[in-house]
């Protein structure tokens, strides 16, 4: 903390977190369902996560421009 306060400027300084349990299976299927369109620089996820009480469904791109 005293690094942050000594070193970093104010607007970057965090003052708050959170801690949040997921479990790992839900990480990875969230991790390894990321893609990259390099034509249009969009960014998605094509997991669908249905894990006891996580429910994430795929965050698809609309369309490519």
């Amino acid at each position: 903390v005293k690094l942050m306060e000594n070193d970093w400027p104010v607007p970057l300084q965090i003052n708050a977190a959170i801690s949040l349990e997921v479990p790992r299976q839900v990480c990875l299927q969230k991790v390894l369902g990321r893609r990259h369109c390099a034509k249009c620089n969009q960014n998605w996820n094509v997991a669908d996560v249905k894990c006891g009480e996580f429910i994430m469904p795929p965050l698809l791109p609309k369309e490519c421009e």
